[in-house]
């Protein structure tokens, strides 16, 4: 078992036809992180994550920086011959507390890069 940490930046774009709110909704979340990833022998790291960050929030003219926080639970793989690379995929919920709470339930797929010594995924006895 191993606690790493983390931080991500993402993009979120939404788009109304309503007349009462604006045409468009942007993101930008900002997050850092804990995960506890659990280590297997053959490379699969399943894990869960909580952190907490900021949001920009853009609505036509009007920016606003909101306060966030995350949660989220998946699944990582990283080949013995590549120990720095993660391939992930994962789902999650973020909540953004601005002038109106915007929850969102996400979702992840990608590769990840980790900087330090690689992970100890066997054990090998002393003397061989």
């Amino acid at each position: 078992m191993a606690i790493r940490f983390g931080l991500t930046a993402g993009f979120l774009y939404h788009g109304t036809t309503a007349t009462d709110y604006a045409s468009t909704l942007m993101h930008i979340p900002v997050n850092a992180y804990a995960k506890l990833q659990f280590m297997t022998k053959i490379g699969i790291r399943p894990y869960i994550k909580v952190g907490g960050g900021i949001t920009p929030v853009i609505s036509g003219p009007a920016t606003d920086i909101a306060p966030s926080v995350i949660a989220g639970a998946g699944l990582g793989y990283s080949p013995n011959k590549i120990p720095y690379m993660e391939f992930f995929i994962e789902a999650g919920y973020m909540m953004v507390f601005e002038s109106i709470r915007g929850d969102f339930i996400t979702a992840n797929i990608g590769v990840a890069y980790r900087f330090g010594a690689p992970a100890v995924t066997t054990i090998k006895p002393a003397g061989k």
